[in-house]
């Protein structure tokens, strides 16, 4: 299905869902020009943090298996 890049974070997968929205940049933490990616919003939200889950494992099972 191809990639699209997606601003300050690389390729992401047309076929996956964004879970960039369940997550926040926090700049300049903890010190001036880190971003600190807080990602408390995916692991709050059980359905969305086990779909994210099965995702990476989908990708690694891929990536054997090539």
């Amino acid at each position: 299905m191809g990639e699209h890049n997606h601003p300050n974070r690389g390729p992401v997968s047309k076929s996956t869902e964004d879970f960039s929205k369940y997550c926040r940049d926090i700049p300049d933490f903890p010190k001036k020009g880190v971003v600190f990616r807080d990602i408390s919003g995916l692991l709050k939200n059980g359905p969305v943090f086990k779909r994210a889950i099965d995702e990476i494992a989908r990708h690694y099972r891929r990536r054997l298996t090539r």
